[in-house]
């Protein structure tokens, strides 16, 4: 993969929780360089049975420069949760 820009918005977040998603809900949590915490909503990735979901990036969503902490988290109807391993991606300053 190449370069990630801070406002890039051509790119998508794919990540699997390594079981069938199907009946759960889904999204995505972060950590931006300046330590604020969040989520983006998650979309399952062809069936919710092959366990990976993704996010379409948007306008403002990538608003700081350098490491972002992502993870996937699904919940179940039953309440059990299940988390997809987290990454760390270096977003570089436009123009960099």
């Amino acid at each position: 993969m190449g370069k990630i820009y801070q406002h890039q918005t051509k790119l998508r977040l794919l990540c699997g929780v390594g079981q069938d998603l199907t009946g759960a809900s889904y999204l995505f949590k972060y950590v931006k360089p300046s330590g604020t915490t969040g989520t983006f909503g998650g979309t399952a990735f062809g069936s919710a049975s092959d366990g990976t979901i993704y996010y379409d990036f948007g306008s403002g969503d990538i608003n700081e420069y350098g490491n972002w902490r992502f993870w996937s988290v699904a919940t179940f109807s039953d309440g059990r949760i299940a988390f997809g391993e987290p990454f760390t991606e270096y977003i570089y300053e436009e123009g960099t």
